[in-house]
């Protein structure tokens, strides 16, 4: 693999700020733009690209070469959609990390106001500013707040069934601790299943995080299946993992209790393709437009 950096120098980050990358010419300018202009400064980002076979690497080069913050990994072969993902994750050593997709962008006070309350709110393990889709039909919030007993905040996620809260900004050693290293449909929120036992997190009532509802947490099945190229059995039962998640850290009697819940996660396998399959195909008809 090959690392560059930059030439400018800043105070000791305390953040780093992962952005896997494949394929992402068209789009990963915009992000990285959205980052630079952070009010908060005290970060580095580290940039890992799955082995492109497009202009991802000059773009990234050409970032590189103006801001000393900015770490460019090119791997030597694609390793896989979730092992990119946890590359940057288990390579951090500054307090807090948060993931960043090719296909997002930032305000400039998303990481001072959530970095802000983390400093002011040791319970907390997390922090994300509300989220929206910029280039979808589907407006409504992504995120929502976990508070509460470690079950209750479990079931929540259970039913609001979204892994937006992925991209919030954590405490590294606790996020670490909760890494997901079996590529499934839903690994995004196996992972704040898992980070939620440490603390709450926090969700700042302002919209600061613009999402392409062409992102993994997009909930598209479909192209989560064409990006990872994963078995389809892992789609047709996609919650599986989750179930069994649940049941090691509560029990059988917690499925048992939440039967219906349980049920219709398990059993939707083809309708949520079929849903995507017209989600994904109505997206990719606006985002040309």
């Amino acid at each position: 693999m090959e690392l560059d950096s930059g030439t400018e120098q800043y105070d000791k980050p305390i953040l780093t700020i992962g952005l896997p990358v494949y394929n992402g010419e068209q789009t990963i300018k915009k992000v990285i733009d959205s980052i630079l202009t952070q009010s908060f400064k005290n970060f580095i980002l580290v940039i890992s690209d799955n082995a492109s076979t497009d202009l991802t690497e000059n773009v990234c080069k050409e970032f590189v070469k103006k801001d000393n913050r900015i770490q460019y990994i090119r791997q030597e072969k694609n390793i896989g959609l979730l092992n990119n993902w946890n590359f940057l994750l288990k390579n951090t050593t500054t307090q807090y990390f948060m993931w960043i997709e090719a296909d997002d962008y930032y305000d400039s006070e998303f990481i001072k106001k959530n970095i802000e309350f983390l400093e002011s709110h040791k319970n907390f393990v997390g922090s994300i500013s509300n989220s929206i889709y910029f280039d979808g039909l589907d407006k409504s919030p992504q995120s929502i707040k976990s508070t509460g007993s470690y079950e209750n905040k479990v079931l929540s996620y259970l039913k609001f069934n979204r892994g937006t809260g992925i991209f919030a900004i954590y405490r590294t050693k606790d996020f670490q601790k909760s890494m997901v290293f079996d590529e499934n449909a839903v690994w995004d929120l196996q992972i704040l299943l898992k980070i939620i036992k440490f603390g709450d997190l926090n969700v700042l009532d302002e919209v600061l995080h613009y999402k392409s509802a062409k992102g993994i947490s997009s909930g598209s099945l479909i192209s989560y299946v064409i990006e990872s190229k994963i078995h389809i059995s892992k789609i047709l039962f996609p919650f599986w993992p989750v179930t069994i998640f649940c049941i090691n850290e509560f029990g059988i009697k917690f499925v048992f209790k939440n039967f219906l819940l349980f049920l219709r996660l398990n059993g939707n396998g083809v309708v949520f393709l079929a849903k995507d399959f017209f989600k994904f195909c109505r997206n990719s008809l606006t985002h040309k437009k």
